[in-house]
């Protein structure tokens, strides 16, 4: 978070307005929040014994693409679980930054990855996301990517009023 305070640092040095400072660090939060995201299943398909490289990592969409020596269902359950990955491990990240920084770059990194990188990504019914891999390609029961869709958005939009409710970005926002 040392790099972000540099070229926070930087924007102030050029006279931007705040508005504008926090809409350049918060696009390259949303990056960073992608490439976690992209890292989770790329991590995890290597601890499953296949081959992964992270393809593409922008600051909406990323791509890891794996290859794994196995067939049947021993592919099968290894795919879900590598589709999955990135969600649920960029939910339990935004959990700890955003719980863990009382303000500041690691709190709002939480929140990205919590609402983009989870929250979306969980999406059951947008084709290319993670919730829609996990039954459209993978034949996952459907019931269970809109349970961790649902709860994930409980978790999200209770974060979000929270921070809305204490006020403070008025803090960072300065």
């Amino acid at each position: 978070m040392a790099l972000l305070k540099k070229i926070e640092n930087k924007l102030e040095e050029i006279g931007l307005p705040g508005s504008v400072k926090i809409t350049i660090l918060g696009l390259i939060l949303f990056g960073f929040a992608t490439l976690l995201h992209e890292t989770f299943h790329a991590l995890t398909a290597l601890l499953l014994g296949c081959q992964a490289a992270i393809l593409k990592a922008q600051i909406l969409v990323g791509i890891t693409g794996f290859s794994c020596p196995y067939s049947g269902f021993d592919l099968y359950w290894r795919s879900i679980i590598i589709a999955l990955a990135g969600p649920i491990g960029s939910l339990l990240a935004g959990i700890y930054f955003w719980a863990t920084e009382p303000n500041g770059y690691a709190r709002f990194l939480g929140l990205a990855l919590i609402l983009l990188s989870s929250w979306i990504q969980l999406t059951p019914w947008v084709p290319g996301t993670d919730g829609w891999k996990t039954w459209a390609e993978f034949k996952l029961n459907p019931i269970i990517p809109w349970i961790l869709w649902f709860a994930t958005a409980h978790i999200t939009f209770n974060l979000i009023g929270k921070e809305i409710a204490d006020e403070r970005w008025k803090e960072w926002t300065k």
